[in-house]
């Protein structure tokens, strides 16, 4: 089945915190975050037949560069969907005018550091938070 990326609405914006804090739950996010950061980055969810499989997050271009994340569900990994995600992603930090993308992944999350790494991206820096780990990662674009 194909994933379709859809906005976060305000009818949604709970279904992707709960994504993001099931994924991220060294820096979970309140309702008032999720709200803050939808008014600054492209916040979407990945959809398979009626689905969440996971959100996203695109921050806008600085120097060249967009950050992107893709965070997929644990019982929906290894079917695809993130490959699929990251692609229509790229896609569009690349009509934004990136010429590099960005990604952080929480170091613990060995499936996300491993997708990263498998999708081109390499590590850049490690750095702490409130005491969780994270690791900024890079690639360059276009798409190949």
């Amino acid at each position: 089945m194909a994933l379709t990326v859809v906005p976060v609405s305000d009818e949604t914006a709970e279904v992707w915190r709960e994504i993001h804090n099931q994924i991220v739950p060294a820096a979970p996010l309140s309702a008032a975050d999720v709200e803050e950061r939808r008014g600054r980055n492209l916040l979407t969810l990945g959809v398979v037949d009626g689905h969440v499989v996971g959100n996203a997050t695109v921050r806008p271009v600085v120097d060249g560069q967009a950050t992107v994340i893709v965070r997929v569900r644990p019982d929906h990994r290894r079917r695809g969907y993130g490959t699929e995600y990251l692609a229509h992603l790229l896609a569009v930090a690349d009509e934004l005018g990136a010429t590099t993308v960005a990604t952080v992944v929480l170091a613990a999350n060995a499936d996300g550091l491993t997708f990263a790494r498998r999708h081109g991206f390499a590590e850049v820096e490690r750095y702490e938070v409130d005491g969780a780990e994270f690791i900024d990662l890079a690639r360059d674009l276009p798409i190949t």
